[in-house]
């Protein structure tokens, strides 16, 4: 995997990062106000060493000074003198002593809840090293002498907790923890999300990314009226049937592995994309379970393909005219009790030559295969079949299974449309056209 691919996975789960930064951040807030606040006094002493030569040469034993520095902090941190502090101050709170580097400098500091008793303890201890500064280093009293620099005083704000820190901290733990969930929650996740994956699995060629729409629920069953899908379903239409290896297709059967993939949708608008090239085109409703398509062109669905596959109606009497140029609609019709049965009866072969020589090309809108071996039966009888994937809808096994299907029966698999992608979407927000106008304005221009 490359570093793009790592950055649209986190893209993809985003929300994970999130909520686990977000809940790292909480917990470390709620731990701080069980955490009781501590303040810190410190003092400073200056241990001098005597100095050698003349007026005109002063020299310092560096090495001598350096010992005698820490061997004052090892005795100033022993038993005598702690159980001398301990006396004055119990119970002890938190003591550490620090040589400044290269100076003479040695800071005392006290830690306990209570400031006062830190500030207490660290000059208690700094006055009980000082007083007992010619007992601490016997033989060599005369050639050094501690002072107190810097007596401590009471702080006015604790030490800790670190505020700033613990967030800062917190923060970052979350993120970290957030990152390895969404890579974990991608791996166990086996929906597919990108045209690469798709064609990792299947080995099909992707022929169009139809970008999510904006419209509410109540315009699911209309045509897109944004430019950015006009584009999209141009894309499509020139994928499909521009190689030369397409060119005979005039049967086109459009299939999903499940459904509320948009597979309606692309139908529906696929065919109006190709009526724009004065292309005469049918639209078969061949889901005879759930039909839709009757309801994006606002007709009715008391006779259809089940009535003519049934013998109760002929082709004509069932295709009816839409409000677009070049369309017509062969409904689903009532659902019937056998659908499989009438899709794979010798009369749907006929009623689609039929449809073929009344159009320059004829749309079939399948059920979704994963459940139902309709696409399975309606193969053999088209000139290509095209795959409708929702993005992050459908997982791999049931696309592999409609691709086995699909492949036992020997269909002529032209590709994969990657449907309600997030490709776009926020380019919606700003472009609004009307679809007729705009999409035979453009197909014009393309024309001259």
């Amino acid at each position: 995997m490359e570093l793009k691919d790592y950055l649209e996975i986190l893209s993809r789960r985003k929300q994970i990062v999130f909520i686990t930064a977000l809940v790292a951040l909480i917990a470390v807030a709620i731990s701080v106000t069980f955490i009781a606040p501590t303040y810190t006094a410190t003092a400073t002493l200056r241990i001098l060493t005597a100095a050698t030569g003349s007026a005109e040469f002063v020299d310092y034993n560096i090495t001598y000074a350096d010992r005698l520095i820490g061997t004052f902090l090892e005795i100033a941190q022993g038993r005598p003198i702690q159980d001398e502090l301990r006396a004055k101050v119990s119970p002890l709170p938190k003591i550490e002593l620090e040589n400044l580097n290269a100076t003479e400098l040695v800071e005392i500091r006290a830690t306990d809840p209570d400031p006062h008793v830190a500030r207490f303890t660290a000059n208690t201890l700094a006055n009980i090293l000082v007083e007992r500064s010619t007992e601490l280093y016997a033989g060599t009293a005369t050639t050094f002498t501690v002072t107190v620099v810097e007596p401590a005083i009471t702080p006015s704000s604790p030490s800790s907790p670190n505020d700033l820190i613990l967030v800062v901290v917190g923060l970052v733990a979350g993120l970290a923890a957030g990152m390895g969930l969404a890579f974990l929650v991608e791996n166990l996740d086996t929906r597919l999300y990108t045209g690469s994956q798709i064609e990792a699995i299947t080995g099909a060629r992707i022929l169009g990314d139809i970008p999510e729409s904006l419209r509410s629920m109540e315009d699911e069953y209309s045509f897109f009226r944004n430019p950015i899908h006009i584009e999209a379903f141009r894309r499509l239409r020139t994928n499909v049937f521009s190689p030369a290896e397409n060119e005979d297709i005039t049967t086109l059967l459009v299939a999903s592995a499940v459904s509320l993939d948009g597979r309606s949708s692309v139908v529906a608008n696929l065919a109006l994309s190709t009526s724009l090239t004065n292309r005469r085109v049918v639209v078969v409703d061949a889901d005879l379970r759930t039909p839709s398509l009757h309801e994006f062109y606002n007709l009715e669905n008391k006779v259809g393909l089940s009535t003519v596959l049934s013998g109760e109606a002929r082709v004509e009497e069932a295709l009816v005219e839409t409000s677009f140029e070049n369309i017509m609609l062969l409904p689903a019709g009532p659902t019937p009790a056998n659908p499989a049965e009438l899709l794979a009866s010798p009369r749907m072969a006929m009623v689609s030559r039929e449809l073929s020589e009344l159009s320059d090309i004829v749309f079939i809108d399948s059920a979704a295969s994963y459940t139902v071996t309709d696409p399975a039966i309606l193969a053999p009888i088209s000139d290509g079949v095209l795959i409708v994937v929702r993005q992050g809808w459908v997982r791999d096994e049931p696309l592999l299974s409609t691709f086995s299907q699909l492949d036992n029966v020997n269909a002529n698999i032209l590709g994969v449309v990657l449907n309600r992608t997030s490709r776009g979407v926020r380019a919606q927000k700003d472009q609004q056209a009307d679809l007729p106008t705009f999409a035979i304005a453009q197909d014009q221009a393309d024309a001259s």
